[in-house]
């Protein structure tokens, strides 16, 4: 220790020397050394481990074997035992029995001082991390006996359950029996204290190991009424769980780390015996000969006696019944006479016996479990398919149920073995007087139920069974049962055993059968063997049935849905001739030229539209449209319509989750807009809504570039039809599609914003939908509700060209009163800006900057906004060609609102683009609008103090379908005095 270089070593005590300190008698020094050697392990540790064993004598030896009654001295020390047992647990080694034992010792004696309780915890911990927890609780337990002290006993079992809970109980493993002994002494103790803190210890032991604790207790007989309780409020949870902390060190000293606090469930029966009685032998002697009585007009009563006799010896056994040795061959002797039981004359006796051999089945172990159920399982199969009465059915299966189940106290779960001798007792009791019985449907679903388990817990092995040739044949005959129920539950039980049986297991015992009776069973078992052998030319199925004529009045109903369907069918240059319906089950799998070329009219466009928002749920922007609820009510219309392998390509199996999911699906639409074009068809047109849908649903999907990139693409190449077509898109229609492409744009990436903006660039100046109502329907609704910064300033933006084209009417009263409400809340400076811009064109376009405050309203408009909005707009346009302006603005919208007509082949369900009224509004000539202009200032000098204007008011979002063009409302100018001069 001399060489490590420790500060102040062979220093003397007046200097605080470390040696000089620790052989002192004055606590303070001694209490000084040990700091010091502590502080200098924590540092060097790892270079000076090889000390350890020199540090241990010199202490052991100037504390008398740590015999230390001064509370600092002795929370010293054990904080130095903390840091040498934190350097092996950095090393991984395992502490040799010299070390780990004084330190326990010494922690448990000190764990019930309130000074040292929460250090001498952490020392034990420290202990556990490095060996084996099982010898560190042994130490304990031996230790905590020579202690009188209840403050210690109350301590210890309170770091217990915090250990319990760090580190299982299950990391105890054989060493939990003498634990459990321990905590069991501590409940009957006289402390009152004590004796709670053991029955919460208790509690957490049963929520972690289970009944089997239950049944060590009841073994020993203690009956204690807050055990009960605890193990009630603390159930036992089954479920894998990972612990805090474990034995690091463990595998070095055993090799084996099967118990080292793993997430799995421990076997219990490998940690904890199981108690176990025999039970035979607590009977009275003469007991099976009463079971077996038969003579006498009493002989039922005796029988009777004698089982309830071994049902109240079956209650007292507190785990398993002993099946070693001589044990075994009485337990066999009683259940052969329990078997003649199930067929007594006296009906009430045999649901007695048919429960009672469940339950003596269920307290022995998995091999016995088997071996006994050979005895019983044939008998008890026959009575639950067979019996009379459904009392004794009932009982059958219930004691099957729980004859082929582990006990509680072993784990519980399924007995494969069990399980497997049941298949072949089964195999053996099913007669064709069993395939007509009225039980064997229940036996099946049982049998059903027994293998799903087994395959629920046995993930990790190979899930294959002995039997599969019974198993093979009890599912074979079952589906030959005349009974449904039967076949029914066959069926069942079928696709549970393909999992278990091994390829052509079923061919073997089909090709047993009568042909008959094979193409019964091969309508359910298709061929997967070529040990089967063909099935003769006679039991082949019969050829179908010749078509039978049609029926009197047929012909002409189907002529009255044809004429129907024509009728609502959009007129096309083109005429796609109808299929038969032999034509069309036969082309199911060939996509015609025309993908979404309709084949019906039960679902139109008009149908569809008046539903939108209300019960097609389709959200209403901003809500995004996606999840599977909407996936499915798209496909759902679309299904009425086109193919189904059309809709297979639009709507794949996995769902549209990224934009790669929906690149077949634009294919596809692009695919039916070149035969539109090529074709002269215009039959997509009556789908549109929900091609734009589709391509909003796609775009809220996951990104992915190839995706998007065709998405863009072939919605670019469907506007670009519609332009050729001088189609104009209604409100309905615009309100799926076109808020989201304008949010998707505001974000969208660099590489995608061109493409964006050109689909909006294309709507606006094609006048694909009215700028009118695309400035405030569309972009002063995403200016509204997004969530989006850069949305929102792209939607400002689109509103000031739409103001530009054709005046303040394209957004109206309402949406300069929500711009200027978006003003007032915006925090971002870049938006303000953009609004503001915004604010800049419309007033420009409107001309009085005061009475468009006034219009909008303080309620609206607070004094910063206000000041703003002047700041921005000061700079006023002259007042003189504001009027002529407005002339010239009015013949604008007129012109707008008339644009030329495309020679086309009528169509009736297109909306048109420009309306017939609209040409009546248009001004004549320009002398004569200012002649009118001129009346008009006089008579408004005369009442400019009576007259208001006023802004006209923003359309409303049509909830019924229109088809026509909304015929833009021109603005009136203010009044201007300067006009006369």
């Amino acid at each position: 220790l001399a060489a490590l270089g420790i500060p102040k070593w062979g220093d003397d005590i007046e200097n605080e020397g470390t040696l000089a300190g620790i052989q002192s008698s004055n606590w303070k020094a001694r209490m000084g050394s040990l700091k010091q050697l502590k502080s200098f392990y924590e540092t060097n540790g790892e270079k000076a481990f090889d000390t350890i064993p020199s540090l241990f004598v010199l202490i052991r030896d100037c504390s008398k074997s740590f015999k230390e009654s001064n509370f600092n001295v002795a929370k010293a020390l054990l904080e130095l035992f903390t840091v040498v047992f934190g350097i092996h647990s950095q090393l991984i080694k395992s502490p040799d029995a010299w070390l780990y034992r004084p330190a326990t010792k010494l922690a448990v004696e000190k764990v019930g001082d309130r000074k040292l309780s929460e250090t001498s915890s952490l020392c034990l911990h420290s202990i556990c991390t490095v060996k084996d927890p099982q010898k560190v609780l042994s130490v304990a337990v031996k230790t905590i006996g020579d202690v009188k002290s209840p403050l210690v006993h109350e301590a210890l079992l309170g770091w217990f359950k915090t250990f319990c809970l760090d580190f299982g109980a299950a990391s105890l493993a054989g060493g939990i029996q003498d634990t459990l002994s321990w905590v069991l002494k501590e409940c009957e103790g006289n402390n009152m204290k004590v004796r709670k803190a053991a029955v919460d210890v208790m509690g957490i032991l049963h929520s972690q190991l289970g009944p089997v604790i239950q049944a060590v207790v009841k073994s020993k007989d203690i009956k204690i009424s807050a055990l009960e309780k605890t193990f009630s409020d603390n159930p036992h949870d089954t479920t894998a769980k990972e612990w805090k902390m474990k034995c690091i060190t463990l595998s070095l000293e055993s090799g084996n780390s099967s118990h080292n606090g793993s997430s799995s469930t421990p076997n219990m029966s490998a940690i904890l015996s199981i108690p176990t009685t025999d039970l035979v032998a607590s009977l009275k002697s003469d007991c099976l000969t009463r079971i077996n009585q038969v003579e006498g007009k009493n002989a039922w009563k005796l029988r009777k006696e004698a089982m309830e006799e071994v049902k109240t010896a079956l209650s007292k056994c507190s785990g398993l019944i002993s099946t070693e040795g001589k044990a075994f061959v009485s337990l066999k002797q009683l259940f052969s006479a329990l078997k003649s039981r199930l067929n007594d004359s006296q009906s009430n006796l045999k649901p007695v016996s048919a429960t009672l051999i469940g339950s003596l089945l269920n307290h022995v172990d998995d091999e016995s479990q088997a071996k006994l159920g050979k005895i019983v399982f044939p008998a008890l199969a026959n009575a639950a398919m067979n019996d009379m009465k459904k009392t004794m059915r009932d009982a059958a299966v219930t004691s099957l149920s729980i004859g082929t189940e582990r006990s509680a106290q072993n784990g519980a779960g399924p007995n494969p073995s069990a399980i497997e001798s049941f298949i072949v007792c089964l195999e053996s009791e099913l007669t064709d007087a069993a395939l007509k019985s009225a039980g064997l449907a229940d036996v099946l679903a049982l049998l059903t139920e027994k293998l799903e388990a087994y395959l629920s817990t046995e993930q990790e092995k190979s899930k294959t069974i002995s039997a599969t040739r019974q198993l093979a044949k009890v599912v074979v005959m079952s589906l030959l049962s005349s009974k449904a129920g039967t076949r029914s539950s066959a069926e069942k039980l079928l696709s549970s055993s393909k999992v278990l049986l091994p390829p052509g297991a079923f061919d073997k015992e089909i090709g047993k059968l009568l042909p008959a009776q094979q193409r019964t069973v091969r309508s359910f078992i298709p061929k997967s063997s070529i040990q089967d052998s063909e099935v003769p030319e006679t039991s082949a199925r019969p050829p179908s049935k010749a078509r039978q004529p049609a029926r009197p009045g047929s012909s002409l109903r189907k002529s009255a849905r044809s004429e129907m369907s024509k009728n609502n069918r959009m007129t096309a240059s083109v005429t796609i001739p109808e299929t038969s319906a032999d034509e069309t089950h036969s082309e199911a799998n060939i996509i015609p030229p025309n993908p979404l070329h309709s084949s019906t009219s039960r679902s139109t466009k008009l149908q569809r539209l008046s539903l939108l928002g209300r019960s097609d749920s389709w959200p209403e922007y901003p809500e995004e449209p996606s999840g599977d609820a909407i996936f499915q009510t798209i496909r759902k219309s679309w299904s009425l319509i086109i193919s189904p392998l059309s809709l297979k390509t639009l709507f794949p199996k996995g769902g549209i989750r990224s934009h790669e999911d929906s690149i077949e699906g634009c294919e596809m639409i692009s695919r039916s807009i070149e035969y539109s074009r090529k074709n002269n068809d215009v039959s997509f047109l009556e789908q549109l809504d929900l091609i734009f849908k589709w391509v909003g649903f796609a775009l809220c999907s996951r990104d992915h570039t190839a995706g998007l990139r065709s998405l863009l693409s072939m919605f670019q190449l469907l506007l670009e039809r519609l332009d050729e077509l001088s189609y104009v898109i209604n409100d309905a229609e615009a309100i799926i599609v076109l808020p989201t492409i304008l949010e998707k744009a505001g974000v969208a990436k660099s590489q995608f914003k061109d493409q964006f903006l050109d689909i909006l660039s294309f709507v606006r100046t094609k006048e694909l939908y009215q700028l009118q109502r695309y400035g405030s329907s569309i972009c002063i609704r995403v200016l509204e509700k997004s969530t989006s910064n850069r949305a929102r300033v792209l939607a400002a933006s689109e509103c000031s060209s739409c103001v530009n084209s054709i005046g303040v009417g394209a957004i109206g009263k309402k949406g300069v009163i929500i711009l200027a409400r978006a003003l007032g809340a915006e925090k971002l400076n870049e938006n303000r800006k953009s609004y503001l811009d915004l604010f800049h064109v419309v007033v420009k376009k409107y001309g009085d900057l005061d009475k468009l405050l006034s219009i909008i309203g303080d309620g609206n408009l607070n004094d910063k906004t206000k000041q703003m909005i002047l700041d921005r707009c000061s700079k006023r346009p002259s007042t003189a060609p504001a009027g002529i302006e407005a002339v010239n603005e009015t013949k604008k919208q007129s012109r707008l609102a008339t644009p030329a007509k495309k020679n086309l082949p009528r169509m009736s369900n297109v909306s048109p683009r420009v309306s017939n009224e609209a040409q009546d509004n248009s001004v004549s000539s320009s002398t004569v609008a200012t002649g009118n202009l001129k009346s008009r200032l006089q008579r408004f000098r005369e009442e400019s103090q009576r007259k208001e204007g006023s802004l006209p008011p923003t359309p409303s979002r049509i909830s019924n379908v229109t088809h026509g063009a909304t015929e833009a409302v021109p603005l009136k100018p203010p009044p201007k005095e300067k006009i006369a001069e």
